[in-house]
């Protein structure tokens, strides 16, 4: 009896060996790598803001010193009814934009005129006649610069190709405050100064007593600035 008894504790032992041992097995006998990543990131910033400030065409234009004694008054050109206003001695900038942001990304800042319109009465006597004059970064366009500019038409284009040219592209974190902003403006001499040979007092008159009798000749000028992320 007692021999049988130390038999079945045997046996009972021999079993807990036995589960123990695969317990143990299966845990500890293979291999274990592990490893983690973390990260994190916020959206780059933008936060361009693009302001015209300019006035390309007025309604009023100040005189001369010797103007303004001779009639004691500060302007020398004022319209009489909502149009506003260009005649011989008078001058106005086109683009004067302010800029703010320092974006984190590369870009571009394009200028182009969105439109430049001359319209059908800039003539005398049938013949196309325009004295305006742009000038682009310092170089003048006006009719007769050269064989290329000898219309409204080919004035029109060479003004738009000018401004188009300034466009530039920035590095990230580049302020847009240091952007170089193209000078354009407009004139109409009071001398034939640029246009000797082409603009004359009786051609000048004779635009001006057209508007007067209700066929004025019209300019428009738009100038855009678009700041745009670089891929």
């Amino acid at each position: 009896m007692k021999k049988n008894t130390m038999m079945r504790l045997a046996s009972v032992l021999l079993i807990c060996v036995l589960l123990t041992t695969s317990t143990i097995s299966g845990t500890f006998a293979k291999y274990v790598t592990d490893g983690s990543g973390e990260d994190y990131a916020r959206v780059a910033k933008w936060g361009v803001t693009v302001t015209s400030d300019g006035v390309t065409f007025d309604k009023n234009y100040e005189g001369t010193d010797a103007t303004k004694a001779a009639i004691s008054h500060d302007n020398s050109v004022e319209s009489s009814d909502e149009w506003k206003v260009v005649a011989p001695g008078t001058t106005k900038n086109a683009t004067e934009f302010s800029f703010e942001g320092a974006p984190e990304v590369a870009y571009k800042v394009d200028f182009e005129i969105t439109n430049l319109a001359l319209n059908e009465n800039w003539s005398v006597d049938g013949i196309e006649y325009c004295p305006i004059i742009f000038t682009v970064e310092g170089e003048k366009y006006y009719i007769g610069k050269d064989t290329t500019i000898t219309d409204k038409a080919t004035l029109i284009k060479a003004v738009k190709d000018a401004v188009v040219a300034v466009s530039d592209s920035y590095k990230p974190n580049t302020p847009l405050s240091s952007v170089d902003v193209p000078s354009v403006s407009w004139e109409w001499e009071f001398e034939a100064d640029t246009l000797a040979g082409y603009q004359s007092d009786p051609k000048d008159t004779a635009l001006g007593n057209k508007a007067a009798a209700g066929a004025a000749a019209t300019i428009e000028l738009s100038v855009k600035c678009t700041v745009t992320q670089l891929d």
